[in-house]
């Protein structure tokens, strides 16, 4: 009788922790997906924030759907952040996807500013070249301005000493 009463309960625990597991992501709510990536995104948890843009736009199929063009833009950057070797790739394919969307501006600074970031100016000059700076904040634009300078500063010097030393 004892075994029997073990076996029951031991039945039981697992049958208990089976019902608790994850639930499908067709069950989650769209927005609470979008929200919690959007969170984690702020408080700088890429990764974490990357897995569940993913998720969304899993669980989103409209592809001109608000939420999921963002989610596609901030996967993106989460990628960038993360330095993952797709990152430009998705940047790139969100450009091309969506050329009307605000967020380009935004890859494209983004891009150069990692680039710059890297001390990979030639790359960082090219992402500079399709930013509009009317387009930037103050703070972006304080930024934009300093690197582009600093950037000519890094490429005329040489230039000046080897004419000098002519």
């Amino acid at each position: 009788m004892k075994i029997v009463l073990r076996f029951l309960t031991v039945l039981l625990l697992f049958a208990g922790m089976r019902a608790s597991a994850q639930q499908p992501i067709a069950l989650y709510d769209d927005s609470k997906v979008y929200n919690e990536a959007v969170h984690l995104f702020e408080h700088e948890k890429f990764a974490a924030a990357q897995h569940r843009f993913e998720e969304y736009i899993k669980v989103q199929k409209d592809p001109q759907h608000a939420l999921r063009i963002n989610s596609e833009y901030y996967r993106g950057v989460c990628a960038l952040y993360l330095l993952q070797k797709d990152a430009e790739f998705l940047l790139e394919a969100f450009v091309r996807e969506h050329p009307d969307s605000p967020w380009k501006k935004e890859a494209y600074f983004e891009l150069a500013s990692f680039y710059y970031k890297n001390k990979s100016y030639k790359k960082s000059l090219e992402w500079f070249d399709l930013v509009d700076p009317a387009d930037l904040t103050n703070d972006q634009r304080i930024a934009f301005y300093y690197k582009r300078h600093s950037r000519l500063k890094r490429m005329i010097l040489p230039t000046r000493v080897k004419i000098f030393l002519k």
